[in-house]
């Protein structure tokens, strides 16, 4: 997915995880394979704001693909609003695990400012959602 926005390109993937069920017995594998090709494309074939989003049906300790976003500059909201301004991460699927994620490029951890999890939108799992400054700003004032 790619969106003009102020004249900047804003490159991102939403992933849907597999999930835990006898119905899915590779779905580590097979979520870790999305998620790399999303990290492939957004990560290193794109540039400038982006982000890799989703519901993952992991927790980050799970799989590969968070090390490799990690090592890209990459931060997921929660983990930023915890690192700036102290708030814990909340669980985000059943209220009991944190399966969900917003991963942003440095380009727009730059441009956050602030973070919230709407917990009441969905029976099952919450949104997570960045609130961030414009990527330019009117000059016509």
């Amino acid at each position: 997915m790619t969106s003009f926005v102020d004249q900047v390109w804003l490159t991102g993937a939403v992933v849907y995880g597999e999930p835990d069920s006898k119905h899915y017995p590779m779905r580590l594998q097979h979520t870790e394979a999305l998620l790399q090709a999303a990290i492939s494309s957004v990560g290193f074939l794109a540039s400038g704001p982006r982000f890799i989003a989703g519901d993952w049906n992991v927790c980050q300790s799970e799989l590969p693909a968070f090390d490799v976003l990690s090592q890209l500059g990459f931060k997921d909201l929660q983990d930023l609003a915890e690192e700036r301004w102290g708030i814990r991460p909340k669980a985000t699927c059943k209220f009991r695990t944190r399966k969900d994620f917003c991963y942003v490029s440095p380009e727009l951890q730059a441009l956050l400012s602030h973070v919230s999890v709407i917990e009441d939108l969905w029976p099952d799992h919450a949104v997570v959602q960045g609130h961030f400054h414009r990527l330019t700003q009117d000059r016509k004032s």
